[in-house]
């Protein structure tokens, strides 16, 4: 994987990223595709801080400073890296990123989440969004957008009620309308 990912640089739409100022990053890429955008910016709305295990968490200044959280792992990061691939992966490092879960909790009870190219199929997020709802019972969680120029519309209709409203672009779309 490393070999695969290692070379690969983000374009100008991924790029925007590092132009807009973020309370928070959570992603579940094995690249640093976001931190290079960062690089790659003449001038970045923020430095980018990077956290891929609850041993690596520390105070960040949000006026200069944006959490980056790798919650499955970073393959940059270390030279034996401890990635999250497969099911039993999630059993293995749990307890190292569950912190970093938490954090992404806590987010998601304060502030709006915009979630970006992570399918609603994946377990791990289904878990997040059933301990999140069964926490706020009977209040609901703040409204969530997702983007997808692909989404089903049983999965639309399904994430509607749940909060999470589906933005049917595609990234470089959203990325314009934000503009």
């Amino acid at each position: 994987l490393g070999k695969v990912l290692g070379g690969l640089a983000p374009d100008d739409t991924a790029r925007w990223i590092a132009t807009v100022r973020w309370r928070a990053i959570f992603t579940t890429n094995y690249d640093s595709c976001i931190e290079r955008g960062y690089e790659m910016t003449a001038t970045p709305a923020q430095t980018p801080v990077v956290f891929t295990v609850t041993g690596d968490l520390r105070n960040t200044d949000p006026r200069l400073d944006v959490p980056v959280y790798h919650l499955h792992g970073c393959l940059a990061k270390t030279e034996s890296p401890q990635v999250i691939i497969t099911g039993r992966d999630y059993a293995r490092f749990r307890e190292k990123r569950r912190s970093l879960f938490e954090l992404l909790k806590v987010e998601m009870a304060c502030t709006p989440i915009l979630y970006v190219g992570y399918s609603n199929r994946d377990r791990n997020w289904q878990v997040v969004l059933d301990e999140m709802e069964a926490e706020f019972l009977p209040s609901s969680l703040p409204t969530s957008y997702r983007v997808d120029p692909n989404a089903e519309d049983v999965d639309v209709e399904l994430l509607e009620a749940r909060g999470i409203e589906t933005l049917r672009i595609g990234f470089g779309e959203f990325v314009e309308s934000a503009k």
